[in-house]
């Protein structure tokens, strides 16, 4: 969705400044959910081998090498995900940024911005359920610590 013109520029530039960052945000989340599967692919390969020689050798020590490889690619399988995960306040902020802040658009059903990717995910699993929402889907809530910290707001 686009906002209307504003008359301000400066709200204008800075509402293209953060769907630009929006979308360099998504495509370095995407990126890592690729390494995730490379990783995965690595650690299946190397303990399946060890397993394998394992048993063709009858060598009982590649068990252990293939625990211990298993162990080591899920840690870094893990930190991977955290290195990740580090994104997503700030995709939580630029959403609730356009939406309370600058760019919600009253309509018919009530008022609408984009992005709401994360918010979407998070309002979703109880929608798919019909369970009580945790939220609107429409209003996403702000990542109170990390906004405060970001905005210098006190």
């Amino acid at each position: 969705m686009t906002s209307p013109a504003s008359p301000d520029p400066g709200l204008d530039r800075l509402h293209d400044d953060l769907q630009a960052e929006y979308a360099k945000l998504v495509d370095i989340v995407t990126g890592y959910d690729q390494r995730l599967l490379t990783i995965k692919g690595w650690g299946v390969t190397l303990s399946l081998a060890s397993l394998g020689f394992g048993f063709q050798q009858g060598h009982y020590g590649l068990f252990l090498v293939a625990a211990a490889s298993g162990l080591a690619f899920w840690a870094v399988e893990a930190t991977t995900k955290i290195h990740q995960i580090h994104y997503y306040p700030r995709m939580g902020d630029i959403e609730f940024i356009a939406y309370d802040e600058l760019f919600a658009v009253r309509t018919p059903t009530g008022p609408a911005s984009s992005p709401l990717i994360d918010w979407g995910w998070h309002t979703a699993g109880p929608r798919i359920r019909r369970g009580h929402s945790k939220g609107d889907p429409r209003e996403p809530h702000p990542w109170p610590k990390l906004l405060v910290v970001c905005l210098g707001i006190s």
